[in-house]
């Protein structure tokens, strides 16, 4: 579910950075009752970070021939469809043309059985995603410098 403000805080961002390609937010679940819980408080744009999680999630805007030039969802990717296509997506931009809105502009509800409740009912999911992650950074991603310790 979007906030009220949803919108008209990606388009302030868009007005103020027309050249973004890439948007996201933060995000909280809300229980079945609507009480708000669960806030998931993102960091700005960190591919490291990213090749180990799917954190950009809800709410995401996509600049729109950027998604028909990697042809979007691709199926066989169910469950970790969103991770593919954003991997896919931020190998085409640059990480100046993405940008994070430090704001819970989406409200997951929680409802029994869903994995807005619990990690448990959708493993697939899961199972996928470590799938196309080491898929992917053997065969497509750029290798991330180890930082020197």
């Amino acid at each position: 579910e979007l906030t009220k403000d949803a919108l008209f805080e990606n388009v302030k961002l868009l007005n103020s950075n027309p050249n973004l390609d890439f948007i996201y937010s933060d995000e909280d679940k809300l229980e079945e009752d609507g009480t708000p819980c669960d806030p998931f408080f993102k960091p700005d744009w960190s591919p490291e970070l990213f090749c180990t999680m799917m954190y950009t999630c809800h709410l995401g805007l996509y600049r729109r021939s950027i998604m028909q030039r990697i042809n979007g969802f691709r199926k066989g990717y169910e469950g970790s469809q969103d991770y593919d296509m954003v991997l896919r997506f931020v190998e085409v931009t640059a990480p100046e043309r993405i940008a994070h809105i430090p704001k819970a502009l989406y409200h997951w509800r929680k409802i029994y059985g869903s994995a807005s409740e619990s990690s448990q009912y959708k493993t697939y999911a899961f199972d996928s995603a470590i799938i196309l992650v080491i898929s992917m950074s053997l065969f497509s991603m750029p290798v991330v410098e180890a930082a020197a310790f």
